[in-house]
């Protein structure tokens, strides 16, 4: 019974070593290389980046300057109805 308990124990130790060994290499086989992963993306990245750089750019440059001349031109017609509405309602009841 003896030898029996030992051979067990040879055995437990030696499908633990398998156990462990198969857990690393599913580990190491399976684990995300970071550095391989961020230079496949880049490219995507950086046409990402100039795509919406140049939305900015073309939002500042084009859009903006549109807004604010037809916001200039609405506010000075609502000022300029402001004065004769004034200057007439003046010449009506006085």
């Amino acid at each position: 019974m003896g030898t029996i308990k030992i051979s067990i124990k040879k055995r437990g130790i030696f499908f633990t070593f398998i156990a462990i060994t198969i857990m690393t290499v599913f580990i190491l086989v399976f684990t995300p290389q970071a550095d391989i992963s961020l230079k496949k993306d880049m490219q995507s990245v950086a046409s990402r980046i100039s795509s919406i750089d140049n939305y900015v750019d073309d939002l500042e440059n084009n859009y903006f300057e549109t807004i604010l001349r037809q916001n200039n031109i609405i506010l000075d017609f609502l000022y300029e109805f402001n004065r004769l509405l004034h200057s007439n309602l003046g010449l009506c009841f006085f």
